[in-house]
């Protein structure tokens, strides 16, 4: 990806207005992504802990095994590889959760999923009782929490909208008409995406961004513009571009 990026002219791909040239550089992007990134086939739940590692398995293995030959619990052998499954239990669930700490700042997710298997709690939604019945069915729980909140809206009359005030009192050369740009406010902004946080609207992710950056940045520099303006802000509380930019800045 990083090659095909760097080989791109962008000056004849990107064309138009920063509504074009992001809707291109997202398709190009997409095509990418099917061309390189290999699909993962869902694989089928495994029942061992995820904390347990490659040894601990064995050992465990071993003291079924020993259990299903001497069928006593008593027995030396048997109490020996308990023993000593317990003990390498204990350590790779440690060692685990160490991990999970240790990573937090960059993956939040699995440790937050680590915490939420070990609680035993476990909240879920419905049944919901209205007036006329209960829901069980999600499909109805789904419906039926759609028409209250839609119940609390207004409708608004349109041919009476009220007429804003400006709260812009100078003359017209001291208007914002241009917002400037440059490569650094960008990459700033790029450094500060999360590989662990799940795509935006527009469905690229973190990732192919972050790995992108160095092969589009320097080359192109409205890239810089439309990709922080459509991506990060819609990522960074901190941006201070627009959302959908409807001119070229």
């Amino acid at each position: 990806m990083r090659q095909e990026l760097a080989a791109t002219d962008w000056s004849q791909i990107l064309q138009g207005d920063a509504n074009a040239q992001w809707t291109t550089f997202a398709a190009l992007i997409k095509k990418l992504e099917t061309d390189h990134i290999p699909l993962k086939k869902a694989a089928k739940r495994s029942k061992k802990a995820p904390w347990m590692s490659y040894k601990a398995v064995k050992l465990v293995d071993k003291k079924h095994q020993l259990y299903n030959k001497y069928k006593n619990k008593r027995h030396p052998a048997y109490v020996k590889a308990a023993r000593a499954a317990q003990t390498e239990m204990r350590r790779a669930k440690r060692s685990y959760e160490k991990k999970l700490a240790k990573n937090i700042d960059t993956d939040r997710k699995s440790f937050y999923a680590y915490v939420s298997t070990c609680s035993r709690a476990k909240p879920s939604v419905g049944p919901l009782v209205d007036d006329s019945n209960t829901q069980v069915q999600h499909n109805e729980m789904a419906e039926e929490f759609n028409r209250y909140f839609s119940s609390v809206f207004t409708t608004e009359d349109t041919a009476n909208i009220p007429v804003t005030k400006p709260l812009f009192h100078g003359c017209e050369q001291d208007r914002l008409l241009d917002i400037y740009i440059d490569e650094d406010m960008v990459r700033r902004k790029l450094d500060c995406l999360r590989t662990d946080k799940s795509p935006g609207a527009d469905n690229i992710s973190s990732r192919v961004l972050i790995g992108a950056r160095g092969n589009c940045l320097p080359t192109y520099p409205d890239y810089a513009l439309f990709a922080c303006i459509r991506h990060c802000s819609r990522r960074l509380e901190s941006c201070s571009c627009n959302t959908y930019p409807q001119e070229r800045y």
